[in-house]
């Protein structure tokens, strides 16, 4: 891994796959890490292209951000889906800076870009606004522009228990649990496995309030519906029947304002990457950025 001092914060990113010629920005969701993505993935994924992924501001590894002057995160008693907009210290746009930052610090001309949830948000905004830069986007699991995703209670509350500061061992149980309501329900949990890469992801770093940070980002933004219709580059919009964080229809939404747009709908898929789907999910994302 390496750290690249772009658009005012520390980035730590790791590239995969550095003999290839083209490209892959991949950008993480909400509280998640580079080290989140299933390790399965990434590996198809560079056999083909030149993989980016990366911590973004506020989680791993990167630059943690200052909370807005007048807002304690201490004497927080309020979710991030529920705290006033006011109080949030950078937005989603921010984030795409720091991504296009990055890749412009790296020597990359022309890439593809997928994003995963937020990460895919963000990657919907890189796309609008660097057209003569993006070759395709990936939107994975995301939204349609809209200025408020609308989760279930149980999705919501989970997201929510993840930006509050309950100590490392009750975090681990939280985000385990947590697990079961993000995932579709055809698909296995083992739930062994799932605490390791768990305990990983919390004793590298473990920063609830950077995770509010990003969750005030998020609904901050605005409607971006207009910006999505600007996007040229061919896009592939994927999600699932079941997807507890993000509504389908929300992500339909993306179909219809992206011109040359393709939508593969995957039935019981939540918003998660079963192992037994990422095959088939890497297949769908090679075809078409190599399309």
């Amino acid at each position: 891994m390496a750290s690249a001092y772009v658009n005012g914060v520390d980035i730590e990113y790791e590239v995969y796959g550095e003999h290839n010629i083209t490209s892959l920005l991949m950008i993480q969701g909400l509280s998640m890490q580079l080290i989140d993505w299933p390790s399965s993935l990434i590996e198809e994924l560079s056999k083909h292209f030149k993989v980016i992924v990366f911590d973004n501001r506020d989680v791993g590894f990167s630059s943690k951000v200052e909370s807005n002057q007048c807002f304690n995160y201490l004497d927080m008693n309020v979710g991030f889906f529920s705290q006033n907009v006011r109080y949030s210290s950078y937005s989603l746009y921010d984030m795409a800076n720091d991504a296009i930052c990055l890749i412009d610090y790296l020597g990359i001309k022309v890439f593809h870009v997928l994003g995963f949830s937020m990460g895919g948000m963000i990657a919907q905004i890189v796309a609008a606004n660097h057209p003569d830069r993006v070759l395709t986007l990936v939107s994975l699991l995301s939204s349609g522009g809209q200025e408020e995703i609308k989760p279930r209670l149980s999705a919501k509350l989970a997201m929510e228990q993840s930006a509050t500061d309950i100590g490392t061992g009750a975090m681990i149980q939280s985000l385990l649990d947590a697990v079961y309501v993000y995932a579709g329900p055809n698909h296995q949990i083992v739930r062994s496995v799932q605490r390791s890469f768990i305990e990983r992801s919390v004793q590298r770093s473990y920063c609830p309030e950077g995770v509010y940070r990003q969750g005030l980002a998020m609904r901050s933004s605005g409607d971006r519906q207009a910006l999505l219709r600007k996007i040229k580059a061919p896009a592939l919009i994927i999600h699932g029947t079941d997807d507890p964080c993000i509504p389908i229809d929300q992500s339909l939404r993306a179909a219809e304002l992206i011109r040359h747009s393709t939508l593969c709908v995957i039935k019981g898929l939540g918003h998660d990457f079963p192992e037994d789907l990422i095959p088939y999910i890497a297949g769908k994302i090679i075809t078409h950025c190599d399309h």
